[in-house]
């Protein structure tokens, strides 16, 4: 990061940019597998901002990550448990599509017909269905997978309110690499964000980035204020952050930092740098870059990568043996098969209440339209 230069008189030092900006900066190099240090900064930064934004103002840790990076997730988790261990009140969002839930309700349950998706997630008040879906294998994620079990999972036990706050994803016609332009949120968002096309918006396009920065900052924001928090942990790709540049072009589509900021939010970016392709603080946009002023920098934080192609078991081994333990035995892992039994009838009940409910409401609907 050649842009970056450490001010050695702090324990966690300010960087100074080319442009100027100032923020934090830790580098984690001496021990990659030392969850701590960065968590502890993360923790300090954002009391810090807490404190000085009036009430009523949401504080969003903007957490980027490289999707299949374990140490990334997991760190994510230690914040996390961080923030339950001062008794923070806070939500986590996911940047997983809002049809999630819908999607595993309609793959596993035979002969369900089509589910408005966004009422289906209203009715999942708390999250708690969403993180089960993943916990017990009815919706599946092929990046860091352990890590992202873990993190759900320790959320789910804590009942700590979460969402799946990306933008529906159109699962059925497109296998999910396109925007959902059937869902009415999205399709408002897309006027907003004057995307013309009316359908075939790629996820990672610039029209698709901008729909789902918008959709995430508009669900985060209201779901925060349903839960009565004032602190998103927002889990998110790194390019989401600040934008991403690529072969020296800006994409110009709204970062989330902006659009979270647009919303009438406080952001602390969280930007780890150094572990896959364009990943460093040259990657960000020059004009978005001053944004890090209230943000922080990582490097050094162990690179290795687990996707589908990996064994699970060298995953969760690699979490044990080397996050956990090098970071005090401060998290665990989840034991999916030790509490699977029970999970499924949880999920089992808590589907067949959303449904019942789900169907109510739609009965209720129909009688006043009629009456």
């Amino acid at each position: 990061m050649a842009t970056i230069k450490v001010k050695p008189s702090s324990n966690a030092p300010l960087f100074l940019g080319e442009e100027g900006m100032a923020g934090r900066y830790i580098d984690c190099s001496a021990n990659p597998y030392d969850l701590r240090p960065a968590a502890d900064l993360i923790i300090q930064a954002a009391g810090r901002r807490r404190a000085e934004l009036p009430p009523g103002t949401p504080l969003v840790i903007l957490m980027g990550e490289n999707h299949t990076c374990s140490a990334h997730v997991e760190l994510q988790h230690m914040v996390a448990a961080k923030l339950l261990e001062q008794g923070q009140r806070f939500c986590v969002g996911y940047e997983l599509s809002s049809n999630t839930l819908t999607s595993a309700m309609t793959t596993n349950i035979p002969n369900l017909g089509p589910l408005d998706s966004d009422a289906i997630l209203d009715l999942d008040t708390g999250g708690a269905a969403s993180l089960l879906s993943y916990i017990t294998g009815c919706a599946t994620t092929d990046a860091a997978p352990v890590a992202q079990r873990n993190l759900m999972a320790f959320c789910y036990e804590n009942k700590i309110p979460s969402i799946f706050n990306d933008a529906a994803r159109d699962y059925e016609r497109q296998g999910g690499l396109y925007i959902d332009m059937y869902n009415s949120i999205n399709v408002a968002v897309a006027q907003l964000c004057h995307v013309t096309k009316k359908n075939d918006i790629c996820i990672f396009g610039v029209g698709g980035i901008g729909i789902r920065n918008h959709v995430m900052a508009r669900r985060g924001i209201d779901f925060a204020a349903r839960q009565g928090v004032d602190i998103i942990l927002q889990n998110t790709g790194l390019s989401h952050v600040l934008g991403r540049r690529y072969s020296n072009f800006d994409i110009h589509a709204p970062s989330l930092t902006e659009t979270y900021m647009a919303a009438g939010a406080a952001v602390l970016p969280v930007f780890i740098a150094g572990v896959g392709y364009n990943d460093d603080v040259d990657s960000i946009p020059a004009t978005r870059r001053h944004y890090l002023a209230q943000g922080i920098v990582i490097e050094g934080l162990a690179g290795d990568l687990f996707s589908e192609q990996v064994d699970e078991c060298a995953e969760q081994s690699f979490i044990t043996e080397k996050l956990h333990r090098q970071s005090g035995g401060l998290i665990r892992c989840f034991d999916a098969a030790k509490t699977m039994r029970k999970n499924i009838e949880v999920i089992q009940a808590s589907y067949a209440r959303i449904l019942e409910q789900y169907y109510a409401d739609c009965a209720r609907h129909k009688a006043s339209l009629t009456a």
